[in-house]
């Protein structure tokens, strides 16, 4: 839905990319910050520069982990000419101390869940298992009853923020490949955790530009020139006020603007959002 009014609003093309591990994309590793910003680049580089010319510039957006790769992507050398602006929603470039208690406990109850999952089909190849007494397991069944369970689930975890259930059941319930099970089977998360130990530590970093061999795949010591906006959720920790200013350290040509939400921007105040976005990109 914001692809939709962004590209009315705005009147150009807007692509909406799956990165690895999400959506329709393949489940691939390797699987952080850098691999994913060089798939990005490779997307703009074989497939926008040819279809639209080398002079049509392109503007990146991106929310939580999509703006730590827009990010990343806006510093690499090869890409940096064909970009027009930036945007970066609730995410700094710069290495966080620690994920909020709300997200690790969300992740948490996700993981239950898959590791549920895991048990209980490791206990069906040997023998009988009684479903009901692994915590947390939720099978698939003809009426899809599934889904509800889900986002009740999350909703009792998230009774101060209702909007949150949403945003973190939908790895679950909007998952295209849960519709292809078997009734009986444990239900898939949309990103493949169980094989990312490291997912949540990864989430957190900003890696060393200034190293090899990274040194020579992204601009360091010139900055980012291209116009830059922070999107800053108030109920929000992740980017402290007292930060503002470090924020010009690889973006020279930035501001911010405040929402009066949590890291959940979109879910929140879309409209609001959606004008923040269109009247940046449009200026």
């Amino acid at each position: 839905m914001f692809n939709k009014h962004l590209s009315r609003n705005l009147n150009t093309d807007v692509y909406s990319i799956d990165l690895r591990n999400h959506g329709d994309s393949p489940r691939a590793l390797p699987y952080d910050n850098l691999t994913l910003s060089k798939d990005v680049s490779e997307f703009i580089l074989k497939q926008i520069v040819p279809n639209y010319g080398p002079n049509r510039k392109v503007s990146l957006v991106g929310y939580s982990l999509g703006g730590r790769i827009a990010m990343l992507t806006c510093l690499h050398r090869k890409v940096t000419p064909y970009l027009h602006k930036l945007i970066s929603v609730d995410i700094p470039p710069k290495a966080m101390p620690a994920l909020t208690d709300e997200i690790v406990v969300n992740y948490l109850a996700i993981m239950e869940i898959l590791n549920a999952g895991q048990q209980y089909l490791q206990h069906k190849v040997t023998e009988s298992v009684e479903h009901h007494k692994i915590p947390h397991l939720i099978l698939k069944d003809s009426k899809n009853q599934w889904k509800s369970k889900v986002l009740n689930h999350f909703k009792k975890i998230n009774s101060r923020n209702p909007s949150m259930s949403y945003y973190f059941s939908n790895g679950f319930t909007s998952y295209s490949a849960n519709n292809d099970l078997s009734l009986g089977y444990p239900i898939l998360y949309d990103i493949p955790l169980l094989n990312m130990p490291d997912y949540l530590s990864e989430i957190v970093k900003w890696p060393n530009l200034y190293v090899p061999p990274y040194n020579h795949d992204y601009i360091i010591h010139q900055k980012c020139q291209i116009p830059t906006l922070f999107i800053k959720a108030l109920k929000s920790p992740f980017i402290p006020r007292e930060h503002y200013q470090s924020l010009g350290a690889e973006f020279k040509n930035y501001r911010v603007v405040e929402i009066n939400t949590t890291h959940n921007v979109i879910g929140e105040r879309p409209k609001e959002f959606v004008k923040i976005v269109t009247d940046f990109l449009s200026a």
